[in-house]
């Protein structure tokens, strides 16, 4: 495993949750709106740091 690759599979992860947040968001579900964000930025911080 290179070094890109945890940083990248992080990245990804972060983006798949990104791209279902707003499904939470129109049926008004602001708890998982909220969890799915903290998870999105938690991912995107491991990505780089792990870079």
């Amino acid at each position: 495993m290179s070094s890109k690759e945890p940083a990248e599979d992080y990245l990804k992860r972060a983006k798949l949750r990104f791209k279902i947040l707003n499904e939470f968001f129109e049926k008004n579900d602001y708890a998982d709106v909220m969890r799915i964000s903290e998870e999105i930025v938690e991912l995107s911080q491991r990505s780089i740091l792990s870079y």
